[in-house]
């Protein structure tokens, strides 16, 4: 089961609609808009790339290891926005995107 982190910390639970794995649309759908992956040992984190206007989503950040010194970090070193986070298993390689 993959689960939803929204920047203010709440985590919704989801799964995907055809109850096999996340197709490309509907991942657009949940993030908001482009993906990017940061890959870990366990599952993939997905999140909205490149737009810093959205709001910081830390908890994403703990959970990808990533180390927070804001004195050394840019606005553009942090995950921004509504994040997935899933099993390899729960998405499909090689989906044509568009």
């Amino acid at each position: 089961m993959a689960i939803i982190i929204y920047p203010d910390g709440r985590e919704e639970p989801t799964e995907p609609a055809n109850g096999q794995f996340f197709e490309y649309a509907e991942l657009r759908t949940i993030i908001g808009g482009s993906l990017d992956t940061l890959p870990t040992k366990d599952y993939k984190i997905l999140f909205f790339c490149g737009q810093s206007q959205e709001p910081r989503n830390m908890k994403a950040m703990e959970l990808a290891g990533l180390a927070i010194e804001p004195e050394a970090m840019e606005e553009a070193d942090y995950i921004h926005g509504t994040v997935l986070v899933c099993e390899q298993g729960e998405l499909k390689t090689g989906q044509k995107r568009g």
